[in-house]
């Protein structure tokens, strides 16, 4: 349509256009997983986070936020604690074993 509008330049600008936006949206997503994961490592955290990591934290503390529960993605000592979450895990694994199959290594 852009062709039959204003020619083979208006097309080219529009492909041109398209092209730098997702590659200016790739160099941001790099900057903001870099500078994450730099406070990441601070913190003690071995990875970076992605962009759909981030959504994902966001989501959570906004759940948090509107349930009226601490915002704080730190893990207590009691969550890190097997025992506590292998029941939970199992019945994932039980109701969702596709899942667990896929992502994790406790099959």
């Amino acid at each position: 349509m852009g062709y039959v509008v204003s020619g083979w330049t208006g097309a080219l600008a529009y492909l041109a256009g398209r092209l730098a936006a997702v590659l200016l949206g790739y160099v941001i997503e790099w900057v903001q997983a870099y500078r994450l994961h730099a406070v990441a490592r601070a913190l003690g955290y071995s990875g970076g986070l992605t962009a759909s990591e981030q959504n994902f934290v966001n989501a959570y503390r906004l759940h948090a936020l509107k349930c009226g529960k601490s915002t704080d993605i730190t893990l207590t000592e009691e969550e890190l604690d097997e025992e506590s979450w292998l029941p939970c895990f199992a019945d994932l694994k039980y109701e969702w074993p596709n899942v667990v199959a896929r992502f994790s290594p406790y099959e």
